[in-house]
């Protein structure tokens, strides 16, 4: 009639009342035959009478019969998880978040749809969102593709009658394809999730319990529950549930959503749509926070020497005195200690426990004089203060060292030792001016260092104290060997050469130029004043103040120099003394505390007693590590959450086979973590050994992040107990150098009393790792430093229960040389393989970085031996040989970026050009080589660490617009053929 052009008219009348199946077997017969029937009109009727249709017809009349193919998209969408979870490959490889996204305009629709058609709804019982029907509609797949089958091969469905009551019979075989689908759904499930458990699998795992779900529903309503409710009480009871909850939801969609979605659906639609186009495509570079404040930055320590007489000793009377006139506080109390036999070379118990109690810390500026040891006098050169750091360096004075450090120890607070000031300074002995030179003053340092350290001498805090600037590189000992920096900071005034006096500024500035000044060491003035016959040293030490709050961030400490009887003059003066006592002593304190920096000193703690080191628990930790371990650290998917890489069981065994070939016979893996069943089970079938690890994460604050250390703790040693029965872990390992990393934190003293509070609990947590499991070896990682054996020492004695450690090298290599001389068990836990082909001599065990390059959503790394595509890096060919002469050889060329002679300033577009090295000669490529460049943009943080890799193209060379702080960003080019790559990296500007 449409097709003659007949028109109808909707009108909202009920004229009959239909009534619905009252069985299954009836619904399904109903359906089959509409099916039939509407497929039927789709194929014979509408095609000839289409071009008789208008538009809307044909819209109309096109689209009814595509509801009866839902049964197909059913059957698929029952099929994919059931394949997915026997087969263990992922269909669709998306972020979680992004899959999520991709499915909310669908399921917005349906709900929206839903809701918004219940305008043309007659009556009010028909209104609701018909969860059922939709059930049942999922539950009739099958019956619609039976309908599309019979349409195919022309088999007709005869007409009968349905049945509108329960006259009729169940027809239990009807539930056949559903109880297949479910049984294939619940074997799928144990199937997968035991064979490849991933957040995938349990994603499909989750889908396929869904479907189970909505088939018990449909095989359950065949049973009748209306009769085996009447039947069974117990049922009933549990029906009134479900009816209670779509009551309320009536009442609420009634009150609220129907109207709401009649206006506004079609809106909210597109919202939605336009919302996850926006999320899904646009990929919003994370943004660079500014680091939070650590500790470090508002430590600031006063001092005061305040001698009553010329023995070197500050009077404690004359501190308290003060801090009591002048409602002040002194962190540290200086003190001068010569080198000797006599008795004024001893410490002074009483002034350093009555500076304790002061709640203030000694500082024990220590003098190698030579003329004050009884075995010096037969000494040629020691009679005459000469060669000093040469017999130290020696051994000569083991005895007097070791007396010292013995009494240093049993204080058992901290003490700073500031040890041959100005060493560079001829007024001394121990300079030049004594035949000392810088090497001697260096390895002397660094032997005292060793000598305090292998005794177990761990509350020094050691200040090395340069006289010039311009010499001061010459006597750097190394970072590992210095705790703080002192300079001395005093105005002669008069007794200058020119006579004229010079500004803190100006005193200090050439130290503030030296690298190791801004290194991150902190900086203590450990000599500050002016004397009084320079005039004004009340404003000079206001200035003082000034620059150290205003322009000198690395100066975190100074020590007033308040002795009226100096006798190191530098021309003649009335008394042969110097008077640099405080004039103004109220005036100087109260300007002191007008600076927010130095402020902060008031609220230094009194430092209380050092916890000794654990007892012998009688256990010794001897357990040796397999030998010969040639491993790599697989780090891939351990934070799988919006993780590239998703660690199927495929994956694993593809990994492993190149690792195997390459030489691999041990991965680093830490855990508790979601593959750790995968991982696993491949070890144990591909004989691949495993250390596994537990990552502690970074430490702030013990007391405040207690109780995720308790958390941690409880599931490391779950972990432990659950795998210590695996044969394939050969090891257990503590990974991250938190203890290290503290220092980044904290300066000490407070340095001390964290790191120790961390030894407690890390002591606490091996001792218990060791009673689960006393038969695998337990290391702890340590980061290569330029004193690595005094380290593992200092941590050997107070973590007895390590049985080796794992040195974690970077890519600097400087310090490569001490490995040979490490007398405990060590490994190497992570090395770049550039650094590890320089480590001189026969290699230790190691572990190279990892095994492929990772990227979440804000973390990048480069430092693989496969890139994030899985292509080979010229470091897994160079690790290759380094194990195996006769490994093959990569056939791609170096490559190096060509940057612009411009100006990289913010939204200049510039371009860059790769460069190949072939016949020894850098060349410009070009499109025609078989490489295929390919670039990247790399953000970085305020660290210098990858957050955001961003792809700009492919060719010979790419055009960029420079982004804002361009400093933060890198290039990254590969150059890839086959399954080969070579990469580099590159800053955007050309260095001047």
């Amino acid at each position: 009639m449409h097709a003659k052009g007949w028109k109808s008219v909707y009108v909202p009348i009920v004229l009959t009342r239909g009534l619905v199946p009252a069985t299954m077997s009836a619904y399904y017969a109903q359906q089959l035959k509409w099916a039939r029937g509407t497929l039927e009109l789709l194929v014979t009727s509408y095609p000839a009478l289409f071009r008789s249709f208008t538009w809307r017809q044909r819209l109309h009349y096109g689209t009814i019969p595509l509801h009866y193919l839902s049964g197909i998209v059913f059957f698929i969408n029952f099929l994919i998880p059931i394949l997915s979870l026997f087969t263990g490959l992922i269909p669709f490889r998306v972020d979680v978040i992004d899959f999520a996204l991709l499915g909310l305009p669908a399921v917005t629709a349906i709900i929206l749809i839903r809701h918004f058609v219940q305008r043309w709804v007659m009556e009010e019982k028909e209104r609701g969102f018909h969860v059922v029907g939709g059930l049942l509609l999922i539950g009739t797949w099958w019956i619609y593709i039976l309908g599309l089958v019979y349409t195919v091969i022309r088999k007709k469905v005869p007409y009968i009658p349905t049945p509108k009551d329960e006259s009729g019979p169940d027809h239990l075989e009807l539930n056949i394809p559903n109880i297949i689908v479910l049984l294939a759904s619940l074997a799928a499930i144990v199937y997968g999730l035991w064979y490849d458990w991933n957040p995938y699998s349990l994603v499909m795992a989750g889908i396929a319990g869904i479907n189970c779900l909505i088939m018990t529903f449909n095989i359950m309503a065949s049973l009748r529950l209306r009769r085996l409710s009447e039947k069974y009480q117990w049922l009933r009871v549990i029906l009134v549930y479900p009816l209670l909850l779509k009551k309320q939801l009536w009442l609420f969609r009634h009150l609220h959503l129907y109207a709401a979605f009649r206006k506004l659906g079609l809106p909210l639609l597109l919202a939605v749509v336009l919302l996850t186009g926006y999320m899904t495509t646009s990929h919003p570079e994370p943004a660079v926070e500014p680091p939070p404040p650590t500790h470090q930055q508002s430590t600031f320590y006063t001092g005061i020497f305040s001698p009553a007489g010329t023995d070197g000793l500050s009077s404690l009377q004359q501190v308290k005195d003060y801090q009591q006139q002048f409602h002040t506080r002194f962190n540290i109390i200086s003190l001068y200690i010569p080198w000797g036999d006599a008795p004024q070379c001893n410490v002074p118990d009483s002034l350093i426990n009555a500076i304790y109690n002061n709640g203030s810390l000694p500082m024990i500026t220590w003098e190698p004089w030579t003329n004050l040891f009884d075995s010096a006098i037969a000494n040629k050169e020691l009679s005459k203060g000469q060669r000093v750091f040469a017999h130290i360096s020696a051994g000569f004075f083991d005895q007097y060292l070791l007396r010292f450090a013995a009494r240093i120890k049993s204080l058992n607070r901290p003490v700073f030792i500031r040890f041959a000031h100005e060493a560079d300074n001829p007024a001394y002995p121990w300079s030049a001016t004594g035949n000392n030179t810088p090497e001697q003053f260096k390895a002397a340092w660094q032997y005292i260092c060793r000598l305090f350290n292998r005794n177990g001498v761990s509350n020094v805090i050691w200040v090395w104290n340069p006289w010039h600037a311009a010499a001061a590189m010459d006597y750097f000992p190394g970072a590992a060997y210095v705790d703080w920096i002192g300079v001395t900071g005093l105005n002669y005034g008069p007794q200058n050469e020119n006579g004229q006096s010079y500004t803190f500024r100006e005193l200090y500035a050439p130290f503030h130029r030296l690298p190791v000044f801004r290194s991150g060491l902190p900086v203590m003035v450990a000599e500050m004043g002016s004397l009084r016959a320079a005039g004004n040293q009340q404003r000079w030490l206001e200035d003082a103040f000034t620059s150290i709050n205003d322009q000198f961030p690395e100066i975190h400490a100074f020590v007033l120099f308040n002795s009226p009887e100096d006798k190191n003059i530098l021309r003649p003066v009335a008394g042969n003394r110097l008077n640099w006592q405080l004039e103004e002593p109220g005036k100087v304190f109260a300007a002191a505390t007008q600076y927010a920096r130095i402020r902060n000193s008031s609220k230094v703690p009194a430092y209380g007693a050092i916890a000794p080191d654990p007892a012998p628990t009688g256990v010794t930790a001897n357990i040796a590590l397999p030998g010969n371990i040639r491993g790599i650290n697989y780090q891939k998917g351990e934070n799988w959450f919006r993780n590239l890489h998703a660690l199927t069981r495929r994956e694993i065994e593809k990994d492993f086979t190149g690792m195997k070939a390459l030489g691999v016979n041990t991965i680093r893996r830490y855990g508790p973590g979601v593959y750790d069943h995968n991982i696993l089970n491949v070890a144990k079938e591909m004989d691949m050994n495993i250390h596994y690890g537990f990552w502690i994460p970074e430490i702030t604050d013990m007391q405040e992040q207690a109780p995720m250390l308790a958390t941690l703790r409880t599931t490391i040693l779950e972990q432990v107990a659950s795998l210590k029965q695996n044969r394939h872990i050969v090891a257990w390992n503590i990974g991250n150098t938190v203890w290290q990393q503290l220092s980044k934190q904290y300066y000490k003293p407070e340095l001390l009393y964290r790191q120790q509070s961390f030894v407690t609990w890390l002591n606490s947590l091996t001792t218990a790792i060791k009673a689960i499991d006393s038969t695998r070896p337990l290391t702890i990682d340590v980061a290569l430093n330029g004193n690595i054996s005094g380290t593992l020492a200092l941590l050997h004695r107070q973590l007895p229960q390590t049985d080796a450690f794992g040195i974690v090298i970077g890519n600097d290599t400087t310090g490569l040389g001490q490995l040979a001389s490490i007398a405990l068990p060590f490994y190497i836990s992570r090395v770049p393989v550039a650094a590890y082909a320089c480590i001189p001599g026969q290699r230790p065990s190691a572990f190279i970085t990892t095994w492929q390059d990772l990227e979440t959503r804000d973390f990048v790394t480069f430092d693989g031996l496969i890139d994030h595509q899985g292509r080979y890096k010229s470091s897994f060919y160079q690790l290759g040989h380094l194990w195996n002469k006769n490994f093959k050889t990569q056939g791609i060329p170096r490559i190096h970026i060509l940057r612009p002679a411009r100006t990289t300033w913010a939204n200049n577009r510039l371009t860059y050009h790769a460069l190949v090295y072939n016949n020894n000669e850098w060349k410009t490529a070009d499109n025609n080589t078989p490489l295929k460049f390919e670039w990247y943009l790399v953000k970085t943080d305020h660290y210098g660490n990858s957050i955001f890799l961003k792809k700009l193209g492919t060719g010979a060379a790419v055009t960029i617009s420079i982004p804002e702080n361009p400093s933060r960003y890198r290039l990254y080019l590969e150059a890839a053929k086959d399954d080969h790559v070579a990469t580099v990296q590159s800053t955007l500007n050309t260095p001047l």
